[in-house]
């Protein structure tokens, strides 16, 4: 299990994560992670909460997760805005849809494959699950 501690903090640096943490916060023994400094997306340590948020939209928090939600957590930050909204049409973040989401995702490439329709979107839902496939915690 992961929870808002240097565990976690050493696998988002690995994942490519900066710290942005402001002088402030560092005093109250918070922290905030993004992939880069203006990106919008962040990772918010608030003492024992992880928060994932989005300046533009509301997000997910939660105290501890597994190695299969810290997967779907890497996926939303590494995927571009416009193949996330598969998961979200507005761009939130929730560990619940994604989950859901990927089990249809996976079964509707099966079936697109199976009657060899629609290149394109076998293409982008290819490229998403492989994009989940690679991240190794």
């Amino acid at each position: 299990m992961y929870q808002a501690d240097n565990e976690l903090e050493d696998v988002l640096i690995k994942h490519g994560f900066i710290e942005t943490t402001s002088e402030e916060d560092k005093l109250k023994g918070k922290k905030s992670f993004k992939l880069s400094k203006n990106s919008r997306k962040e990772i918010y340590f608030d003492y024992i909460n992880i928060k994932v948020e989005n300046s533009a939209k509301g997000m997910d928090s939660t105290t501890r997760m597994n190695e299969k939600e810290l997967k779907f957590l890497l996926l939303y930050f590494k995927l571009k805005t416009n193949d996330f909204k598969e998961f979200s049409t507005n761009g939130t973040f929730n560990f619940a849809k994604v989950e859901e989401r990927l089990v249809r995702l996976y079964q509707e490439l099966e079936d697109l494959k199976r009657f060899n329709v629609q290149k394109l979107r076998q293409n982008k839902i290819s490229r998403i699950l492989h994009i989940y496939e690679s991240i190794i915690i």
